[in-house]
């Protein structure tokens, strides 16, 4: 009897360890391949559409049937023939000139299966697909539109792309210009006011912009490159960087404190330098991750005054009213960076100056941004209302319009 009951028991347990490994299997879902998923052919693709005229042009697509729910990413990517074969940033990185790009895709990618496109963006991605002089611009045109799915963040295995719907455009002729530098912002215990105030008010108060690099280049169409910042830090206070203001969701920091960074979205820890001191750092955009912290030996001289002065004050050096403020006023702070809010009324000139004395100054002749060499020549500044900023250890100054 005591056989039989054992016998049962060891029977009834193998049983149950099959229903468990089963149950666990069913409870880790399996990442299927996907060949393609559907991009529904548009509403206004029965006629033509006017870009020139046009409001946001609507696409939708299903979702990818990977086999379960999964956050997608995804980009729309538009050709002007059909194929889609070389891409504009192929053609953008090749130096020699000879890519020619076929497709380009938008700048902007999206989180759920619909997209409303605007129509200066499509009229500009295809100028620099076909690369239209001003005079040569066709009167219609044939589009042929897909999307990239990715998981993952990032293009990979498991990216899969939709069918192609095709629609005709009145395209017209844009302006190009290379995109402006992407710039990224410091906040912190050790930046500003130390408050960690972030938002658009925050810029110049609780918020400091870092700057372009001499000698650096900036991609045409991202604006990616290497950007830094030159100033004194405490060991005790941590700082960021962060991509967009008011906004944590792109932000660079380090998994312990250290000064190794990575990227990690909402969630990174703080840098912290070894010890208080100035600092320079570098930041490459175009990697995320590529950032250097490193001590900057020569101790700068500290103003009390630096002020901004030109053709829209007669040069009047002493005029208090354009005095700009200091940047860093933390507990310990010494400060390198200022701001001041500016308006021009009409084109005009100017130059930073000390303590309402030519006896240090910085021009240059770059504009909207640049770099200020001692006694150098009259910055060239362009009607408008714009928040500036003016680094005294680099002398990097930045005009940004608001």
């Amino acid at each position: 009897m005591k056989k039989i009951l054992k016998s049962a028991l060891v029977l009834l347990g193998g049983l149950c360890l099959m229903v468990a490994c089963s149950d666990d299997r069913d409870s880790n879902p399996t990442l299927y391949s996907v060949n393609t998923f559907t991009l529904n052919r548009p509403t206004f693709s029965a006629g033509t559409v006017a870009l020139a005229q046009s409001e946001a042009l609507p696409f939708t697509w299903s979702q990818p049937g990977y086999g379960f729910p999964v956050a997608c990413q995804y980009v729309l990517q538009f050709s002007a023939d059909g194929e889609f074969t070389k891409s504009l940033a192929e053609a953008d990185a090749d130096e020699t000139g000879a890519t020619r790009a076929n497709y380009g895709e938008l700048a902007t990618s999206f989180v759920t299966p619909e997209a409303q496109v605007d129509p200066n963006d499509l009229a500009t991605l295809l100028e620099r697909i076909c690369q239209w002089a001003e005079d040569a611009v066709p009167a219609t045109q044939t589009v042929y539109a897909r999307v990239l799915s990715f998981v993952n963040g990032a293009a990979n295995v498991d990216s899969v792309y939709s069918n192609v719907v095709s629609f005709t455009v009145e395209p017209y002729y844009v302006a190009l210009k290379a995109a402006e530098p992407l710039i990224w912002y410091l906040i912190g215990g050790t930046i500003g006011d130390g408050t960690w105030s972030n938002s658009a008010a925050g810029l110049g108060t609780s918020i400091q912009p870092m700057y372009v690099l001499p000698g650096e280049e900036y991609d045409k169409a991202t604006g990616e490159g290497k950007i830094g910042y030159t100033g004194y830090f405490i060991a005790s206070q941590g700082f960021k960087f962060i991509r967009d203001l008011g906004s944590w969701d792109e932000q660079i920091g380090t998994t312990d404190g250290a000064l190794s960074p990575v990227r990690n979205d909402g969630g990174s820890s703080n840098f912290f330098v070894p010890e208080d001191g100035y600092y320079k750092i570098v930041f490459n955009t175009s990697t995320e991750c590529d950032v250097t912290i490193e001590k900057y030996e020569d101790a700068p001289a500290a103003w009390d005054i630096l002020s901004i002065t030109g053709g829209f004050n007669d040069w009047n050096k002493d005029d208090t009213a354009y005095d700009m403020r200091p940047i860093h006023t933390f507990a310990g702070a010494v400060n390198h960076d200022w701001y001041i809010d500016f308006q021009a009324a009409a084109d005009t000139e100017g130059k930073f100056l000390t303590n309402h004395d030519w006896g240090v100054n910085w021009g240059a002749t770059d504009f909207p941004r640049g770099f200020g060499v001692g006694n150098g020549p009259n910055i060239p500044i362009a009607a408008g209302n714009y928040s500036v900023f003016f680094n005294d250890i680099t002398g990097t100054y930045t005009f940004i319009a608001k």
